[in-house]
């Protein structure tokens, strides 16, 4: 059994409101109001401990069921808050209303139980301490680190001497907070150490040995005796063998217990824990980002503890569900939307581009360039030599583009024709784009980005589109047009404006974001993000703020993407696959 040492904190009197508690039956209670008279918060208490002593209270929602009756009884006002801990059997069944809050200190740490509007209950542990109180209490310390160093081999009292000076310079006006610490008496203490020392036994070792004794005993005083002692024996003998396996049994089910005070424990921590990422979550990512590890950490603590359970699995799932939903993270599935093999059994994509609603996919392998409709599912298809060289891919009205080792190529009207030839001073082109009929070509060997503009004899020499400098571009991926020119590099993403840079700053929740691709055009809302290493599709707005993600199998092993009003098209080998983003 256990017993019972507390101390309180007790801030300035309320002027307008009441606060007080009770300590007494292994019942602690917290109350503060505003709007109440010292007198009508006093009966209030009154008639709490009157009619706790004679409420039975077997369970959890026993303890709910009396709380919020006296609360109805009474009419309350609005703002009121209370913190109640009840300590029955080694069990401790909390609650907590409005700015309740209770912490929990136990070997060596201190975590925040319950708050709110949340009840809880559990085993209680020798030397705990619960700190019954309102949010605010904490803090008034300068936070929970600064908090948990008060508590080191402390008494409830001791604990209250060294805050109190440093709580009472602050505003401290109703606040209050009661330290209760269980401890074990002697006999039980006793009781636990042996169980623990012959838990640790090797139980079928230590029957054997006694087995062998008592039948070596039989034997010499069966020689000695008559049947009516033998038969005395075997009545005692078999009593011993009872009384042995009950306290085997006895030792497993206080293990068994001790695990699942664990896992109560752990599932109440790391509940709080995305609670308060929840909170947090829209005004500092990181900081719920921070929680969420934290969770994380405390779940596989108990993974260590208990090992692979039910409890573990669900928590897991818990942690993850929340994750997702404070990252604004989806998993969806994708659908087969057309197959190049039914044109050809060999064809295999390996770049995209889109073109108005029509999506141009690259067969360098076999000399083909396919037209696909995404409204119409028909499809065209280009053969020519000259794309088996092919690099890279555009589209302009009715024109697909090109390039490769010789230059630029343009097919119009079933004809191919050299519209630029390779550039000796080009460096290392890696994509390539066309908007309002210029073709702009991006080189990270020479970090720049050449424009071509059409002409009455073909297209221009090439210009700059920078003005007054570009940008290091020299790991430079892929490029995006819309008016602006956005430009993909692995770790970030650069925005220009009519040639000049633009401040374009990302928040991607994950720190190590490894780019892929970029990709928006003119009748697209969203800039898309492509991680292929996470499978990911992260949906930015135009400015670089980040609002949510979409993860698909299939983006792992993609080759290519683009996105078409709410879905994304994902090239795989001969297959064009749909991803809805929305």
């Amino acid at each position: 059994m256990f017993q019972s040492d507390f101390g309180i904190y007790l801030g300035k009197e309320m002027v307008d409101g009441y606060f007080g508690f009770i300590a007494e039956n292994n019942f602690f209670l917290i109350f503060q109001a505003k709007g109440l008279t010292v007198d009508e918060g006093r009966d209030f208490l009154n008639r709490i401990k009157t009619d706790f002593v004679a409420e039975k209270i077997e369970n959890l929602h026993n303890f709910e069921d009396f709380l919020a009756e006296k609360i109805k009884e009474k009419n309350l006002p609005a703002d009121f808050s209370l913190a109640a801990a009840f300590l029955k059997d080694n069990i401790l069944y909390l609650k907590t209303i409005n700015e309740g809050k209770i912490y929990l200190y136990r070997d060596n740490l201190l975590a925040s139980i319950i708050e709110g509007n949340l009840s809880a209950s559990g085993y209680a542990k020798d030397k705990d301490i619960f700190v019954i109180t309102v949010k605010n209490f904490s803090h008034l310390i300068d936070g929970e680190k600064k908090f948990k160093g008060f508590f080191d081999h402390k008494k409830p009292s001791e604990i209250i001497d060294e805050i109190s000076p440093i709580i009472k310079g602050k505003e401290d006006e109703g606040l209050i907070a009661l330290f209760v610490q269980f401890l074990l008496n002697n006999e039980a203490i006793q009781e636990e150490d042996a169980v623990v020392s012959f838990s640790k036994k090797n139980y079928l070792l230590f029957f054997g040995e006694r087995f062998k004794k008592i039948k070596e005993n039989f034997f010499l005083y069966s020689q000695r005796v008559g049947k009516r002692r033998i038969l005395t024996f075997i009545v005692i003998a078999l009593i011993f063998f009872i009384l042995l396996w009950s306290v085997i049994f006895g030792a497993k089910r206080r293990h068994q217990a001790s695990l699942n005070e664990k896992i109560q424990m752990s599932q109440q921590v790391i509940k709080d824990k995305l609670s308060q990422a929840q909170d947090e979550a829209f005004f500092n990512l990181e900081k719920s980002k921070e929680l969420i590890n934290e969770a994380n950490k405390e779940l596989q603590n108990l993974k260590t503890i208990v090992g692979e359970r039910k409890e573990v699995e669900e928590l897991n799932n818990l942690i993850k569900n929340e994750e997702n939903k404070i990252l604004k993270k989806e998993e969806k599935k994708v659908e087969e939307f057309f197959d190049l093999s039914v044109e050809n059994k060999e064809a295999k994509g390996e770049r995209l581009y889109l073109n108005g609603e029509n999506l141009i996919i690259l067969d360098k392998k076999n000399g083909e360039i396919y037209t696909l409709s995404l409204t119409k599912k028909s499809l065209d298809k280009q053969t020519f030599k000259e794309i088996k060289e092919a690099m890279l891919l555009a589209s302009y009205d009715d024109d697909i583009f090109f390039n490769s080792s010789n230059g630029v190529y343009k097919i119009q009207a079933g004809k191919i024709k050299k519209i630029l030839e390779n550039d000796k001073n080009w460096g290392e082109i890696v994509d390539f784009f066309a908007y309002n009929g210029n073709l702009y070509l991006l080189d990270k060997g020479k970090s720049e980005i050449y424009k071509y503009t059409p002409t009455a004899d073909g297209y221009s020499d090439k210009i700059s589109y920078f003005k007054g400098g570009g940008r290091a571009l020299n790991d430079a991926l892929s490029i995006a047009i819309d008016s602006s020119v956005y430009i993909g590099l692995p770790t970030q993403i650069f925005k220009f404006t009519a040639g000049q840079q633009e401040e374009f700053k990302t928040n991607f929740p994950e720190k190590d974001v490894v780019i892929k691709k970029i990709y928006t055009n003119k009748d697209l809302e969203k800039l898309y993000v492509w991680d292929n290493k996470r499978g990911t599709i992260y949906i930015l707005r135009k400015n670089g703020s980040y609002e949510r993600q979409v993860f698909a199998s299939i983006l792992k092993k993609a080759y290519d993407f683009i996105v078409f009003k709410d879905n994304a098209y994902i090239l795989f080998a001969a297959k064009i696959y749909q991803l809805n983003l929305d």
